[in-house]
Order: C-alpha cells, then structure tokens, then sequence
C-alpha cells in the first residue's frame, strides 16, 4: 500500500529535468518560466518541483485560449 501511496506522490510533482522531458523542451527553458514565474513551482532545497495538474491545467487553458482567437 505504501508503494502505490509513493509512486502516486511521485507522478504528481516533476523534477526540473522530468517537466522537460514531459513538455519536450530544455531544461533550461523550464527554468527561465520558472524564474518569470510564468510556471508555478515549488523550490525545495536547491531543486525545483512542478506539480502534473499544474503543467496540464496551462497546457488546457492554453489551447482554450487558441480555440477563443478562432
């Protein structure tokens, strides 16, 4: 039970590294919206953590925003 509970927490919030795999694009573009706050994250430590239903809410508000410029 614990393991579901871990990767479940794990998918939920991405590393700097995983978020630009995901989106593909660099890390460092990852990070420039990070820093104009344009991506809300979290900074733990020295490492920055983005949360998955953030990245998906902007993705579906941004492509609602391309569907209302029709």
């Amino acid at each position: 039970m614990e393991e579901t509970h871990t990767t479940k927490i794990n998918q939920d919030v991405l590393t700097v590294k995983e978020t630009a795999r995901y989106l593909r694009i660099s890390e460092m573009t990852v990070l420039r919206l990070v820093n104009k706050g344009l991506l809300p994250a979290i900074k733990l430590g020295r490492q920055w953590r983005i949360s998955t239903p953030v990245i998906l809410r902007m993705i579906r508000d941004h492509m609602l925003q391309g569907i209302d410029n029709l």
